[in-house]
């Protein structure tokens, strides 16, 4: 909302050129920032950002074919929001209700023989799923593998865990999701927040320059983070 209120308020200080020849002598060619914007009314249209002035305060801009014009640095700097500020990092969507509902199951990722005679899963089988689930009196209860009342506390508190997690270091063309242990996870956990539904693939733990923390996806999501 921020950027868009940006763009929406966004003018030329002065005009420098009304049919500019070049755009190079401006810098807009290739430009520092450009943003492409659309409106409801279906149009579209193009911001172009240029080198800095030489009084120091100022950018070149264009709108469109427009003139280039000068407008405030500020500006410049509202529009040009890394990926990082722009992306929402919250992994379960905020709602009143909170989450009411938790799914949670291991992986079988191979290498471990059952004892006795039970059937080896494949590689990329859930184990048997836990799910517990809120009523409308607040109370918890697990409905697989077994019905019965939860521990009221123990489940709480993995809410008070993952109601307001956040991603980071996001890797958003992973070459392989092996390298992360995620094909397949080793764990599955989906949490339903005021009747959206996530499911978070969990891979191996990290640690080193990222700080410490396990590799995840959000099911259907290419990125790794």
């Amino acid at each position: 909302n921020r950027l868009a209120e940006a763009i929406a308020k966004l003018s030329h200080e002065r005009i420098i050129d009304e049919n500019p020849k070049s755009l190079n002598q401006y810098e807009m060619d290739p430009p520092h920032l450009r943003v492409d914007f659309g409106t409801d009314a279906g149009e579209s249209q193009t911001i172009l950002a240029g080198a800095i002035d030489p009084t120091q305060e100022y950018r070149y801009f264009r709108v469109g074919d427009g003139p280039i014009g000068l407008t405030e640095i500020k500006h410049f700097h509202e529009l040009n929001r890394p990926l990082t500020e722009l992306r929402d990092t919250l992994l379960v969507p905020p709602s009143e209700s909170g989450i009411d509902r938790i799914e949670y199951a291991r992986v079988y990722k191979g290498g471990i023989t059952p004892k006795g005679p039970q059937r080896l899963p494949e590689v990329g089988e859930e184990s048997v799923r836990v799910i517990v689930e809120r009523d409308e009196s607040g109370r918890w209860t697990m409905l697989e593998p077994v019905q019965a009342p939860a521990k009221q506390s123990r489940v709480q508190e993995l809410v008070k865990e993952v109601q307001f997690v956040r991603g980071r270091s996001y890797v958003d063309e992973p070459a392989a999701l092996s390298d992360y242990g995620l094909d397949p996870p080793d764990h599955r956990l989906t949490l339903r927040s005021g009747g959206a539904v996530v499911t978070l693939e969990l891979g191996w733990a990290a640690s080193g320059d990222t700080g410490a923390g396990i590799y995840a996806k959000i099911a259907g999501n290419p990125s790794v983070f």
